[in-house]
């Protein structure tokens, strides 16, 4: 975690990077993508048929998402405003249809 709360959990498939979630604390102004704060997303890199899911569990119910969409791909930032120094958790997933295998919930903060 870096001193902005930012972080990233990466998910695995047989040893193979598959994807990620992304929790942005600050916005980062000078960057071409134009991050946001208090913000997270999620990406797909493998076509195995899996997407990517990542839910804010507190302190508010937010939902990033790959399904519906082919690898490789970026879901768009769910945003929000926080108050500075609001711990998050968020828990990131692999998903297909009604099956999902997540990870524990990681914290960061605003």
């Amino acid at each position: 975690m870096s001193s902005d709360g930012s972080y990233t959990i990466a998910a695995y498939y047989n040893g193979t990077y598959a994807g990620l979630m992304e929790w942005q604390g600050d916005p980062i102004p000078d960057d071409p993508d134009h991050d946001p704060g208090d913000a997270f997303r999620v990406l797909d890199r493998l076509s195995d048929g899996y997407g990517m899911e990542a839910t804010m569990i507190s302190p508010e119910h937010r939902v990033a998402t790959t399904r519906g969409h082919s690898a490789v791909y970026y879901s768009p930032w769910q945003s929000g405003n926080l108050t500075e120094g609001t711990k998050v958790f968020i828990q990131l997933c692999a998903v297909k249809g009604d099956y999902e295998s997540c990870s524990l919930a990681y914290s960061g903060h605003a």
